[in-house]
């Protein structure tokens, strides 16, 4: 899963950021340096057993949670 974060502090790094998938805590395999417009990409691994279809994403670092939103799992 990559996807793309503005707001995250500036020592925002794979040890702080967490992806939820539902309820699902996914592994963050990278998190990039912020780019000119403040974004950073975040990369995390989707387990196989995953149920594809309609899930709920969301980002968390530094006890702020982003809003929940819908990604579609392939």
């Amino acid at each position: 899963l990559t996807c793309w974060v503005a707001g995250l502090a500036e020592n925002s790094d794979r040890n702080n950021v967490r992806v939820f998938l539902d309820d699902r805590r996914l592994g963050v395999h990278w998190v990039g340096a912020p780019d000119a417009a403040g974004v950073s990409q975040v990369n995390a691994a989707v387990p196989g057993i995953v149920p594809k279809g309609e899930r709920v994403l969301r980002i968390e670092c530094g006890g702020v949670s982003s809003e929940p939103f819908a990604v579609r799992v392939v």
